[in-house]
C-alpha cells in the first residue's frame, strides 16, 4: 500500500483523527477498509475519495502480481 500510493507511515494522535475527513486501514487480509469512527470521533467521509482510490490501486496491484505469477 505504501509503495502503490506513495504514502508515508507516521504516528497519529486523536487530535490528528479529529481533524481528518477520512481514514482507512490496509492489510493483506482485508485489503483497504474505511474507518467510520475512532472512539467518539466520527469521520465524515467513510469511505471517502482517498480510501476508494487506495482500494482501487491495491486491487490493480494484486491483479498485476497474480497475473505475473502465472
Amino acid at each position: 500500500m505504501i509503495e502503490e500510493c506513495d504514502a508515508t507511515e507516521q504516528p497519529c494522535t486523536l487530535d490528528d483523527v479529529a481533524g481528518a475527513q477520512e481514514a482507512f486501514i490496509a492489510s493483506t487480509v482485508r485489503e483497504v477498509m474505511p474507518i467510520a469512527a475512532v472512539d467518539e470521533i466520527a469521520l465524515p467521509s467513510a469511505p471517502g475519495p482517498v480510501t476508494l482510490d487506495a482500494g482501487e490501486r491495491l486491487a490493480r496491484r494484486i491483479e498485476r502480481e497474480l497475473a505475473s505469477s502465472v
